[in-house]
């Protein structure tokens, strides 16, 4: 984790938050991060452990291959917002690369373990509000807006062909 400071000039920097979680997970000044990181610190967690387990990175995959992994008991956690709401852009920083990044508010992760296609409704896991069954269509939208990131966790070592 890195913090978000601010210099004399009121310009931000910050970690690229794909591979380093910005601010700070319990305080007044936490962002977040996305799939890199995430499948970076549980792959280190899973290897202290020595858990035969594999975190993957399925960040870029279409909603409809997501559903696959659900169809095949394979849950899947996705980067949405809270309560589905449309996200806002309004946080920026640099990065140490002097790249300019915009972090995404009322980011959310949950976990999709089920659908029903006929009804047209996924069933998530909400860390904040439990079990939900919610619109398939808004739950894809707000997918691809956080940039089609999401993880999962296979048992055995994964190795991808790409």
């Amino acid at each position: 984790k890195e913090d978000v400071t601010c210099d004399e000039n009121d310009k931000y920097y910050g970690p690229d938050f794909q591979y380093t979680f910005a601010g700070e997970p319990e305080g007044d000044t936490s962002y977040g991060c996305m799939a890199p990181c995430i499948v970076k610190t549980a792959q280190r967690y899973i290897a202290d452990n020595e858990y035969a387990l594999s975190p993957v990175n399925l960040s870029g995959a279409e909603f409809e291959e997501l559903l696959d992994y659900v169809e095949h008991d394979v849950p899947v956690i996705i980067w949405s917002t809270m309560e589905l709401i449309e996200p806002e852009y309004k946080a920026k920083w640099y990065t140490p690369e002097n790249k300019e990044v915009v972090w995404p508010s009322n980011e959310h992760c949950v976990v999709l373990t089920g659908y029903d296609a006929d009804e047209g409704t996924v069933q998530t896991h909400d860390p904040m509000n439990g079990v939900l069954t919610l619109d398939m269509g808004a739950v894809c939208t707000r997918y691809e807006q956080l940039e089609k990131n999401a993880v999962i966790i296979v048992k055995g070592k994964y190795f991808k062909d790409k």
